[in-house]
């Protein structure tokens, strides 16, 4: 299919949660440039489901990064979001179409929530994402091993993001790790509740 496009269209389900397994599943052949993926409306038409703007946001930036929607009918709020997300996607553009993809959470549908990260090609920068499917009571912060990154440099965290959430717990923070402390004991997240928080947190290496 790449040798006719450079872009395709990897399923007819916009739902963001739906997406989470469609976009993994489709990651095993093709490189996230290659998968369009948008923002669309909620309640979503196939599903039926409502998600977070910011989370529907979070998802859709892992590949090629659009909306399928009628912005008349977002709400200010909405639509600031929207500028926010085209400013984060144009920082992290260059990461995920050329960087390395990293699945933190293999097959997804067996974890309360779904994680991966993209690296940049020089090993600079990197984004983790996650996706909290399933809100439990009475569960602790999750920790995250991330991939791919230098062990013996040092990443200070520029920006971490929360969409969706309902009485965040901030974890750490700490600020500066080395790459080997993030591949090996990992970085603990907030507790996320809610109805499909999402999260991103980007790293740039000192």
């Amino acid at each position: 299919m790449l040798y006719y496009s450079p872009q395709i269209w990897c399923s007819d389900n916009t739902d963001a949660v739906e997406r989470l397994y469609i976009q993994e599943g489709t990651s095993y052949g093709y490189p996230a440039s290659a998968v369009g993926a948008h923002v669309s409306a909620v309640p979503n038409h196939q599903t039926g489901r409502t998600t977070p703007f910011g989370t529907r946001g979070t998802v859709a930036m892992s590949g090629g990064f659009g909306y399928e929607l009628d912005l008349n009918k977002i709400t200010e709020e909405e639509k600031a979001e929207v500028r926010t997300q085209i400013e984060r996607y144009h920082e992290y553009y260059d990461m995920i179409h050329h960087g390395d993809y990293y699945r933190l959470t293999q097959d997804s549908r067996k974890y309360d929530h779904t994680a991966w990260q993209f690296v940049a090609e020089d090993k600079g920068s990197t984004l983790v994402s996650l996706v909290q499917t399933a809100p439990r009571p009475c569960t602790g912060p999750i920790r995250v091993r991330l991939k791919g990154l230098e062990p013996d440099a040092s990443y200070r965290l520029v920006r971490r993001e929360v969409f969706g959430c309902d009485n965040l717990r901030l974890g750490s923070s700490r600020d500066v790790f080395t790459g080997d402390a993030l591949m090996n004991g990992g970085v603990v997240l907030p507790v996320l509740s809610g109805n499909y928080p999402s999260l991103q947190m980007y790293l740039k290496r000192v």
